[in-house]
C-alpha cells in the first residue's frame, strides 16, 4: 500500500489546513494489487472484545450481587459511574426510606416522623443545590480534593439533628464535607459513625464504609480504600442495611484500588466479579481493557497472573488482540514459561498463536505439539508453519476446514443458570475481523490457476480488491457473468456486510454485477452491460447509450449526430467512473477515484512483489503463472491504460462531434474546447490537436481568435463568466 499511503498522507496534510482533526482514510485489506502476497504468512488482527468473550463464555457463574437499585458505581477508566436516568432520585429515595425505617424503629410517632422526613428531604436537596449549583437531579460532579470548596451551613438544621438518629446526622455531615472536597473531615464523621454501638448504626454503616473507601481512593490511599470496601461488604453480609447495593458497587471500586497498588490479579478477578454479577455486564468491559494495558506497561509481569487460570486466559486474550505489539507477546510468553504453569489444550493453542505472532516459530511448534486436536487458534497457526515448511497441500486442508467454522461462530455466555448468545458471528466474517482464511485460500488457488475458485474465495472474504483483480483482470467477461448468474441466491454473496469504509454495509454480488456491467461497457457491449448496472445508474446509462448510438447512426444528419456525440461526451466525462471505470488500475473505482495504488500491470505480473517469500516452494505456489499473466496483459491492452481513462473516451466523442460539423460553428468550437479540457493536464499531445483545430477551423469566432492570440486555450471560456 506504499503508493496510496503516500498519497493519503499528502491529502491528509492538505485537508488539515482546511479542517483540523480530519481522519486518515481506511484502506481495505488486500494481497495482490500492491504485491503483498507474503502477508499470507501473517496472522489476522483480532479484537479484545471478541477474544474476551471466548474466555468468559466458559466460566462458571460467580456469586452475584443484587443490582436492582440503579446506583451501581462500577468504576472504569474515563467514567465515575454508570449514569442512570434517576440516579440522584434513587439515592434520595433510599435515604428517605432508611430514615423512615430508623424513625419507626426508634418509636417516633408517624406524624412526627413524617415531618422529620420532609425536613430531612429539604436538607438533602439544599445540600445538592449548594454543592452542584444545580437542581438537575442527574448532575454528578466528581470531587477534587486538591481544590477546597465552601462548606454547607448546617446551623438551620441543628434542631432536626436532635430528633433523628445520630447515624444519619454523622453520615450527612460527612457527605457535605466530601462534596466540599475535604476528605479528612468527611472520614472523621464516618469513622465516628462506625464507632457507634451496632444497634445505633443499622442503616448507615455500609454507606459510611463505602464512602470512606471512595474518599481514600481520591486521596491516593488505595490500601486503606481496599480495607474500606471490604468492610462495606462485610457489614452488608452481617446484616447492616444496604439499600443502594453499595456492597456490590464496592467490588469494582476495590478493583480500581488494587490496580493502583499493582495487585493486578486481584484487580482483574474483582473486575470479572462485577462483570459476571451485573445485569448489564458490558458497562464494566472497558475496565479489563485499561487494566491489561496497565499490566503491560510494567517491566515485569506478575507471575500470579499466569498462575491464575481466569487471569491467564483474559491476559492471553489481550495479548492476542494487541496486534504488532511484539513486546507484549514476548513478556507474556516469558512469564508463562517462568511460572511453570500447565495450560490446557485450548490455552496451548492460544500461546502458540502468540508465539507465532512474535516470530518465535519453534516455541509455537512446541505449544502445538502438546495435543493433536487443535482449536481455531492452533489450526491457523499450524497452517502458517506448514506454509513456511513448504507443505502447501497440508496447509490448504487446514484452511479449508477453518472456512467452515469461522463464518458461523456464535459466542454464548453462561449467565445465572442460563446460556445467552451475546455475540453472533453471522456477518459472514469470523471474529478475526475479516475472513482472512478465505482470502488465503483464494491466493493459493490463484497460484494453482483455479481462477473461478479463487474469485469465489476472495468474494466470500473481506478482500474485495483481490476479488476485483480476479474478476476484472483474470477471468473473461463470459466467465465472470457465468459466476454471477450461478450465485444469484448465494446467502453469503447476497448478504449485507461491511467490507471497508468505501463499501460499508453493502452486498458483494451487487459489486460484482456492477463491475461486470463496466467490463461489458468497456467492450461496447451495451445490451449485455445494462442488466448488471444498479438501479440508480440505469437511467444515466440508457441516456448515454442512446446518445452514443444516435451519434453512430449514419441515417441521422451530421448535425444531429454531432449533437448526440457531444451529449454522450459530456455524460462520459461526468459519469465515466460509474459507467465504465475500472475497479482497480488505472481508474480505481474502488476508492471512487480519490486515491490510486500501483499502476497496471500489478506487481505479481511483473514479478515485483514487495517481499521475498520463503521457502521457494511457497513462493512458487503463490506466483502468477503464464495463463494469469497473459489474461492481465490482454485486459490492459484492450483499454486505455491511463488513470480516469474514460476522459479519453469523452474527448474522443468530442473529436467525433467536431469532425461532423462545419468550420466556424459554435458547437464545433465548444466541442474542441471541452474535449481538450477533459485531458489537457494528462495528454498534451491530444490537447494540441484540439487547440490547432480550434484555431484553424474557428478563426472567425471570438474564441478562435483569442486562442490564436494567446497561443493556447483561453481559460474559463465556457460554463463560467470569462475572466478579463
Amino acid at each position: 500500500m506504499k503508493i496510496r499511503i503516500i498519497i493519503a498522507i499528502g491529502v491528509y496534510f492538505f485537508l488539515g489546513v482546511i479542517s483540523a482533526g480530519a481522519c486518515m482514510p481506511e484502506f481495505p485489506h488486500s494481497f495482490i494489487p500492491e504485491g503483498e502476497e507474503a502477508l499470507i504468512l501473517s496472522l489476522s488482527s483480532v479484537t479484545f472484545y471478541d477474544e474476551f468473550l471466548q474466555v468468559v463464555k466458559n466460566q462458571s457463574h460467580l456469586p452475584a450481587y443484587n443490582n436492582k437499585s440503579g446506583f451501581n458505581l462500577y468504576f472504569y477508566e474515563g467514567a465515575y459511574s454508570r449514569q442512570t436516568v434517576s440516579q440522584w432520585q434513587n439515592t434520595l429515595d433510599a435515604d428517605l426510606g432508611d430514615l423512615k425505617a430508623g424513625l419507626a424503629k426508634a418509636g417516633i410517632a408517624p406524624v412526627s416522623a413524617e415531618a422529620f422526613v420532609k425536613e430531612y428531604e429539604a436538607l438533602r436537596r439544599n445540600m445538592k443545590i449548594f454543592a452542584d449549583r444545580s437542581e438537575d437531579q442527574d448532575s454528578i460532579f466528581p470531587c477534587n480534593f486538591q481544590e477546597k470548596k465552601e462548606k454547607f451551613d448546617f446551623s438551620p438544621y441543628e434542631e432536626l439533628f436532635e430528633k433523628i438518629p445520630k447515624e444519619f446526622v454523622l453520615y450527612v455531615k460527612g457527605a457535605a464535607e466530601y462534596r466540599a472536597n475535604d476528605g479528612a473531615a468527611a472520614q472523621a464523621h464516618w469513622r465516628e459513625l462506625l464507632e457507634l454501638p451496632k444497634e445505633q448504626r443499622a442503616y448507615r454503616s455500609v454507606w459510611a464504609a463505602f464512602m470512606m473507601g471512595k474518599a481514600q481512593l481520591a486521596q491516593d490511599d488505595s490500601q486503606a480504600a481496599v480495607e474500606s470496601f471490604q468492610l462495606a461488604r462485610a457489614l452488608a453480609a452481617e446484616g447492616f442495611r444496604d439499600s443502594l447495593n453499595l456492597s456490590g458497587a464496592s467490588v469494582g471500586w476495590q478493583a480500581r484500588a488494587e490496580k493502583n497498588l499493582g495487585r493486578y490479579a486481584q484487580s482483574l478477578r474483582h473486575y470479572y466479579e462485577v462483570f459476571d454479577s451485573s445485569e448489564d455486564p458490558w458497562i464494566s468491559f472497558n475496565s479489563f481493557f485499561f487494566l491489561c494495558r496497565t499490566i503491560f506497561q510494567q517491566n515485569i509481569i506478575d507471575e500470579e497472573l499466569a498462575k491464575d487460570p481466569l487471569c491467564r486466559k483474559i491476559v492471553s486474550a489481550w495479548v492476542i488482540s494487541s496486534k504488532n505489539n511484539y513486546s507484549d507477546n514476548i513478556k507474556w510468553l516469558e512469564t508463562i514459561v517462568s511460572s511453570d504453569v500447565k495450560p490446557d489444550a485450548s490455552e496451548a493453542d492460544q500461546l502458540a498463536w502468540i508465539a507465532y505472532d512474535a516470530g518465535y516459530f519453534d516455541i509455537a511448534r512446541r505449544w502445538l505439539s502438546m495435543n493433536e486436536e487443535h482449536n481455531s487458534y492452533g489450526k491457523w497457526a499450524l497452517s502458517k508453519l506448514l506454509l513456511r515448511d513448504g507443505k502447501i497441500d497440508e496447509a490448504m486442508k487446514i484452511l479449508q476446514s477453518l472456512v467452515k467454522v469461522f463464518p458461523n461462530e456464535k459466542t454464548e455466555y453462561k449467565k445465572k443458570g442460563e446460556r445467552k448468545t451475546i455475540l453472533s458471528e453471522d456477518r459472514g466474517f469470523s471474529r478475526f475481523g475479516d475472513d482472512k482464511v478465505h482470502a488465503e485460500l483464494g491466493l493459493l488457488r490463484l497460484g494453482r490457476k483455479e481462477f473461478v475458485e479463487a474469485l469465489d474465495a476472495f468474494a466470500r472474504s473481506g478482500y474485495w480488491e483481490d476479488a476485483a483483480y480476479v474478476a476484472e483482470r483474470v477471468l473473461t467477461v463470459q466467465e465472470l457473468e457465468a459466476y454471477v448468474k450461478r450465485n444469484q441466491n448465494d446467502p453469503v454473496l447476497t448478504k449485507k456486510r461491511s467490507i471497508n469504509t468505501w463499501y460499508s454495509g453493502e452486498i458483494i454480488l451487487d459489486h460484482l454485477k456492477w463491475l461486470l456491467a463496466r467490463c461489458y461497457a468497456r467492450e461496447r457491449q451495451w445490451d449485455k452491460a445494462r442488466p448488471y448496472y444498479p438501479k440508480k445508474m440505469k437511467k444515466i446509462f440508457d441516456e448515454f447509450v442512446a446518445h452514443w448510438r444516435a451519434g453512430e447512426d449514419k441515417r441521422n444528419s451530421n448535425r444531429m449526430r454531432a449533437k448526440h456525440f457531444y451529449a454522450a461526451g459530456m455524460l462520459a466525462k461526468k459519469y465515466g467512473m460509474e459507467l465504465m471505470g475500472t475497479e482497480l488500475a488505472p481508474d480505481y473505482a474502488v476508492y471512487r477515484g480519490h486515491f490510486h495504488g500501483w499502476p497496471s500491470p500489478e506487481p505479481r505480473i511483473k514479478d515485483e512483489s514487495d517481499s521475498v517469500i520463503q521457502p521457494p516452494a511457497l513462493a512458487q505456489a503463490l506466483a502468477a503463472k503464464e495463463e494469469e499473466k497473459k489474461s492481465v496483459l490482454k485486459t490492459i491492452a484492450n483499454n486505455p491504460d491511463k488513470r480516469f481513462h474514460y476522459r479519453w473516451v469523452a474527448a474522443d466523442l468530442m473529436k467525433k462531434c467536431s469532425l461532423l460539423l462545419p468550420d466556424n460553428d459554435e458547437l464545433t468550437a465548444r466541442a474542441l474546447y471541452e474535449g481538450a479540457y477533459f485531458i489537457i493536464y494528462d495528454d498534451l499531445d491530444m490537447a494540441q490537436w484540439f487547440y490547432k483545430n480550434l484555431v484553424r477551423r474557428c478563426r472567425q469566432l471570438p474564441i478562435g481568435q483569442e486562442a490564436d492570440e494567446r497561443r493556447w486555450f483561453p481559460p474559463h471560456y465556457y460554463g463560467k463568466e470569462k475572466k478579463p
